[in-house]
């Protein structure tokens, strides 16, 4: 009987042991830290040391709670991806431990962020801390001489389907008399991890799927206004933070740790990219989740943008200041506007005959108005020659250049007087709207809608690429008095109008269009429904700075999935124009000639014609007519939100 009590008090002891190993991942003894296990693992649940690791804020409802880094290096112990208190009580454990011959491997310098937390949570005063220099940090960044932090909205590129919705950065603004403050200034980036042999079909599936791994980057913000305003000639616009020295200090740390140790992130076009990870980067500023506190189908910078935008931060607004960083089209579009109406058609005579510039008649011209001229003038070869490599172009810009080292410097447009709006002046996303309809053949339906993103062509234009039209999924549903339908469901829209610059010769591109839908047929059959795919090129120009005209040749394939099959493929010329009042109105009118090649005949031709009339920020009215095989009148009433 004694031998039997033994061996279960041995057996009790045993489990016992067995148990705090698996609660806290406990495969070395914790004797030589001050602090119990009980300690350690109530302070692995502090939703900031949660978030230093990357778990998430919910348990999953299917499979293992762990960390979204897929970095194995990223954690000291070899459970810490699921196991947040081993991963404290060995992050404790590194921090004491000696310096060896790397300093900047210990965990002080790697775990930077960890471990300036940690001291505000935690005694150190029983432990004699070593005394680490990481002088990889310092050389990395001044942190004297960092002044704010600034969260930066690169407008939409429609060359790219990820860069579609923008992008943004985060910057660490130094001094205003340190190393130039903007140009030089440390900026972070976040993107997927590309297989540059992936082909288009395939970079987008992997995008959409997750099929790439995602990575911080940093690099001097130079790199970044010359790839996107240089070169991609997108406007950044720069929300500067009112944050701390402290909650700056939280970011700086953790943005470091991520950098240093090549950390990894599964990678979505449509959540998990990049506005959201560098939000969850700026989040590290509080204790609390402010950004991504909740799941949503989507993120989308500008959404990002608003959200900031209407942020508290000790009781004053989040962003302490919004500033415009233009362009090199920008510049020379704003440039031509600020000139006489004398100047501007001397600047196009110097860059139809280069050689204007020798002739009496020209430097006759004040210094200062020479100046001007020749400025714009450079702009423009800029413009061109960052699509066109050309080496007439670029003699010519030279030659330019050197012209205008002869004339006195003149003060530059500021960038405050471009009188643009911000992205956060501009409409939300997603769109609803409720409207009613009138049809000849099917009587009156009222339309309930929606739109998950983004912009369309008679949208306020207020911080939206200007001459685009991006709408993915929306729905259509049509209420009649003998029951409700859907009446259009796409997939997704695309339109941009690469448009001349006014005044100058050889600036417009081309323009082009595509679309996906299930959709009527025509307004001759209410019940009838297709699947339409078109994709079209063209030209546009800009006439008077408000109208809008363009001619595209558009393909189309379409196939029935009413109870009257049918398929047709064919061409269709389209010709349209939106007109506006550069403010609360505008009106577009459409008309487009299908031929069909082959199947059967679609009807020949669509007009349509639609008004806007902005309300506010948030709602707008529009009406509507169109004619395809039917005719139809309509009202809408839209909001966005």
């Amino acid at each position: 009987m004694r031998h039997t009590s033994r061996i279960l008090c041995c057996l009790i002891f045993s489990l016992v042991v067995l148990w705090n190993s698996f609660a806290f991942g406990n495969k070395s003894s914790t004797k030589n830290l001050p602090w119990t296990q009980a300690e350690i693992q109530r302070l692995s649940q502090h939703p900031y040391w949660l978030r230093l690791l990357h778990f998430p804020a919910h348990t999953p409802m299917v499979g293992e709670w762990r960390s979204e880094i897929q970095s194995t290096s990223f954690f000291l112990d070899p459970d810490g991806e699921v196991n947040p208190a081993a991963e404290l009580r060995k992050t404790l454990e590194a921090l004491f431990s000696p310096v060896e011959s790397t300093p900047d491997a210990h965990a002080q310098c790697r775990f930077i962020a960890r471990f300036h937390w940690l001291k505000t949570k935690l005694d150190f005063a029983e432990i004699t801390l070593p005394n680490v220099r990481c002088s990889r940090f310092e050389q990395w960044l001044d942190l004297q001489q960092v002044d704010s932090l600034s969260l930066i909205f690169v407008s939409a590129f429609m060359g790219n389907p990820a860069s579609m919705y923008g992008h943004a950065l985060l910057r660490l603004n130094y001094r205003e008399d340190y190393k130039g403050r903007n140009l030089l200034a440390p900026t972070f980036s976040y993107g997927a991890v590309v297989d540059p042999e992936d082909s288009s079909i395939a970079y987008l599936f992997k995008g959409l799927s997750g099929g790439y791994l995602g990575k911080y980057a940093d690099q001097q913000f130079y790199n970044f206004h010359h790839e996107y305003g240089e070169t991609e000639l997108r406007d950044l616009w720069e929300y500067e933070l009112n944050l701390n020295r402290e909650q700056q200090r939280r970011v700086i740390f953790h943005a470091w740790e991520l950098l240093a140790g090549k950390v990894k992130f599964p990678y979505y076009f449509l959540t998990d990219n990049c506005v959201f990870r560098l939000t969850d980067l700026l989040d590290h500023a509080w204790d609390e989740t402010r950004f991504n506190s909740s799941w949503v189908p989507w993120r989308i910078t500008l959404d990002a943008f608003l959200r900031l935008k209407e942020m508290k931060n000790r009781g004053e607004p989040l962003v302490k200041r919004i500033r415009l960083i233009p362009s090199r089209q920008r510049r020379l579009e704003i440039r031509m506007l600020q000139l006489p109406d004398r100047e501007r058609l001397w600047v196009g005579k110097l860059i139809a005959e280069p050689e204007v510039s020798k002739k009496p008649a020209f430097q006759d011209l004040p210094e200062t108005t020479q100046a001007r001229i020749v400025d714009a003038a450079v702009e423009y070869y800029g413009y061109r020659l960052a699509e066109n490599k050309d080496e007439d172009l670029r003699s010519q810009k030279f030659d330019l250049l050197r012209l205008r080292s002869r004339l006195p410097i003149i003060e530059q447009p500021k960038d405050e007087d471009f009188g643009l709006s911000p992205p956060t002046e501009g409409t939300p996303a997603v769109q609803i709207r409720l409207g009613s309809f009138y049809n000849p053949h099917s009587g009156n339906s009222l339309e309930l809608g929606f739109r998950s993103s983004y912009h369309d062509l008679l949208g306020r234009p207020d911080g939206h690429l200007p001459n685009t039209h991006l709408e993915t999924l929306s729905a259509r549903f049509r209420l009649r008095k003998n029951g409700a339908e859907l009446n259009m469901l796409e997939f997704f829209n695309l339109r941009t109008f690469d448009v001349n610059l006014p005044d100058l010769p050889q600036t417009s591109g081309i323009s082009w269009q595509t679309r996906f839908a299930l959709e009527q047929r025509d307004l001759s059959c209410s019940s009838c429904r297709v699947l339409r795919f078109n994709v079209g090129w063209g030209k546009a120009m800009l006439w008077d700075n408000n109208i809008l005209l363009f001619g595209l040749l558009d393909t189309f394939a379409q196939a029935g999935v009413s109870d009257k099959k049918q398929y047709a493929l064919g061409v269709a010329p389209v010709l349209g124009s939106r007109i506006s009042d550069g403010g609360e109105w505008r009106v577009s009118a459409e008309a487009k000639f299908p031929q069909t090649v082959t199947g059967t005949e679609v009807a020949e031709s669509d007009w349509r014609v639609e008004g806007q009339w902005t309300l506010s920020r948030r709602w707008d009215v529009r009406m509507s007519w169109r004619r395809i095989a039917g005719e139809e009148f309509g009202m809408l009433l839209n909001y966005y939100w």
